[in-house]
């Protein structure tokens, strides 16, 4: 369908595949490698590196969620159930 009715697409440098159709909308999608549907080529193929931005997210996460843990084990601490 791409091919013949005007698609288009390419991949940004996230590695995310970007589509746009003949009508000029454009929709985000994961972009495909062959190991997505031969499985035993992902030994012969070496994974890309992630994006810096994504270990930073990482990163911001873990604190949120380690605050998050705290806060809650210092409530129920400070709250202990009545029985």
């Amino acid at each position: 369908m791409k091919t013949f009715t005007g698609w288009r697409d390419f991949t940004d440098e996230f590695g995310r595949a970007v589509f746009g159709s003949p009508t000029g909308h454009y929709f985000v999608g994961n972009a495909y490698r062959g190991t997505d549907l031969f499985l035993g080529l992902a030994e012969l193929v070496p994974k890309p590196p992630d994006h810096p931005a994504r270990e930073k997210i990482a990163e911001l996460y873990r604190e949120h969620r380690r605050r998050a843990d705290l806060a809650r084990r210092r409530w129920d601490e400070a709250n202990p159930p009545p029985f």
